[in-house]
């Protein structure tokens, strides 16, 4: 190139060639890559449970494969309010404990909560497993153990440093803490 011809060129101008290169240059990186992909398991809205009963036999006694469906494909509003009638809570209360907005209650029943909401929901089903296992034999018409959970979950106590344990639910070690402490109820501690 001569003088004359590199005066030519703009900075605009190389500019616009350097992106060229660059997108060029990613989609043959992404073309070799392409065939290397995860492949994740299909599972349709219809295969998926539908009521907290069936979601409460998947978490509690399943393999991880449907465990690991479920998680992947999220859990219906439909489902989250049956939960909340179970505890006794409203399904506003519900949404804020699993860190849904609480906007969400106006959806369609079949709308699906996914990511870190549907994780607290799963903590929250696996909470409602331990109660229902230290409690199956006391519960009668006096004592339901799903809404002693709700009311419990819902007040503050000691063992939290006065927080409600429904916001210790929102992360693995808190569950862990909150089911901890269920269990030293059910011996018979106080907390």
């Amino acid at each position: 190139m001569n003088r004359g011809q590199m005066s030519s060129w703009h900075a605009p101008d190389l500019l616009a060639i350097s992106h060229k290169r660059r997108a060029s240059e990613l989609r043959a990186c992404l073309s070799q890559v392409d065939h290397v992909r995860f492949k994740v398991p299909s599972s349709t809205p219809e295969s998926l449970p539908s009521s907290v009963e069936d979601l409460i036999e998947i978490i509690g006694g399943s393999g991880f494969n449907e465990k690991i469906q479920l998680e992947r494909a999220g859990i219906t509003l439909g489902s989250i309010k049956q939960l909340a009638d179970l505890l006794g809570w409203t399904l506003a209360d519900t949404l804020e404990a699993i860190g849904s907005p609480a906007t969400l209650r106006f959806s369609r029943n079949g709308v699906r909560v996914t990511g870190l909401p549907c994780m607290r929901c799963v903590e929250l089903i696996r909470t409602v497993l331990l109660v229902r296992a230290l409690y199956r034999d006391t519960a009668s018409n006096e004592f339901a153990p799903d809404r002693w959970l709700g009311r419990w979950l819902a007040s503050p106590a000691l063992a939290f440093a006065r927080q409600r344990p429904v916001d210790w639910l929102d992360t693995p070690t808190g569950a862990e803490y909150v089911r901890h402490v269920i269990q030293a109820i059910g011996a018979g501690a106080y907390l």
